[in-house]
């Protein structure tokens, strides 16, 4: 069986035969963790990514509409990639804020204290008014210090989008904190 096509182990998957989908996964277990590993950058949430694309696969091999089973799949790694990365990104940018928040913190003076509050709320708005992606990109540029590459790379996008959004994100932030 492992000379047949990705698109014939799929139908015999679904036919019955179990060990189908396992030549499947030893077939593209590597480029799927490589997909994923290009997004979260870490070697044992690819892992884990790999696993849930190819269960999610699994359980909705019934939907494969086309004879791309690969290019499937691929999309449900890297989906799965760009959700954990953007979780991820979340709890990056809350932990810089109460970082923030507490490295300041050596004072008693409610006045202080609550301008550093108003700093906070003023930058948890602002990220938030950023559209996606654009806001995924400006984190990983500007907070994360990912270069153009690396974001191009594990986003899947060209240097002139990424441009864009980066250009794009700097105005509606310059925009929204101009009368500030």
């Amino acid at each position: 069986m492992d000379n047949l096509s990705d698109i014939e182990l799929v139908r015999k998957f679904m036919a019955g035969n179990r060990f189908a989908f396992e030549l499947l996964y030893r077939r593209h277990y590597a480029l799927v963790k490589n997909t994923c590993l290009k997004i979260v950058r870490n070697e044992q949430t690819a892992a884990e990514l790999t696993q849930q694309a190819f269960f999610n696969a699994l359980s909705k091999i019934g939907s494969l509409s086309h004879d791309n089973f690969i290019g499937w799949l691929c999309c449900i790694a890297k989906n799965l990639a760009l959700n954990e990365r953007a979780k991820q990104r979340l709890c990056y940018v809350e932990e810089d804020v109460l970082e923030f928040r507490q490295s300041n913190s050596d004072t008693d003076d409610p006045a202080i204290e609550t301008q550093r509050q108003e700093i906070h709320q003023i930058i948890k708005k602002t990220l938030n008014i950023l559209p996606e992606p654009t806001k995924t990109y400006m984190i990983e540029y500007y907070l994360h210090d990912m270069s153009y590459g690396d974001i191009c790379e594990a986003y899947f996008i060209n240097k002139n989008q990424l441009d864009w959004h980066l250009r794009k994100g700097r105005q509606i932030l310059r925009d929204k904190l101009e009368g500030i």
